[in-house]
């Protein structure tokens, strides 16, 4: 991803109503995933330990494009949270 292809995310980021307050009282299970190279990464970490409900997964050396992309790497974290095994 260019630098201008990160900016103009990050531009839609601030342009969106900020919903977090509301989801962090959100009383169920729910798994977060994200690439340790995703400029989002830090925030979703703090905003997982938000909610007691919710479980953090992160994929080593992936961007935030690479993680969608990359079943092979998400789709074993997945199942692991569905079968309420440890992640």
């Amino acid at each position: 991803m260019g630098s201008f292809d990160r900016q103009v995310l990050i531009d839609m980021a601030r342009d969106r109503v900020d919903k977090t307050g509301r989801l962090e009282q959100f009383a169920r299970p729910g798994l977060l995933i994200c690439g340790t190279n995703d400029f989002w990464y830090h925030g979703v970490q703090k905003f997982a330990a938000s909610n007691p409900h919710w479980k953090f997964a992160s994929v080593e050396g992936l961007d935030h494009g690479q993680t969608w992309m990359r079943s092979d790497c998400t789709v074993p974290i997945i199942k692991s949270f569905l079968a309420g095994k440890a992640i």
